[in-house]
């Protein structure tokens, strides 16, 4: 004996499907972004300390310039 489904179930069933799969995208895309934030926040932390080390780099730079500069100064 094969029990029949009535069309009403199935689309019960079918909506109910859709619904948990579009609420499980929605979560997925939720994780996705608050990593790619992440992510975001991580790479500008990165550039931040790269030009913050190269400005620095340069000051030192040209206090070693001057330094040299009043060392070569006769007197």
């Amino acid at each position: 004996m094969s029990a029949k489904i009535s069309p009403d179930t199935q689309l019960a069933f079918g909506l109910a499907y859709m619904d948990a799969s579009a609420e499980s995208r929605k979560a997925q895309y939720e994780a996705d972004m608050k990593s790619m934030r992440y992510d975001f926040l991580i790479a500008a932390l990165v550039v931040v300390i790269t030009l913050f080390g190269s400005v620095l780099m340069g000051v030192a730079e040209q206090k070693r310039a001057q330094s040299r500069s009043h060392e070569a100064q006769p007197r």
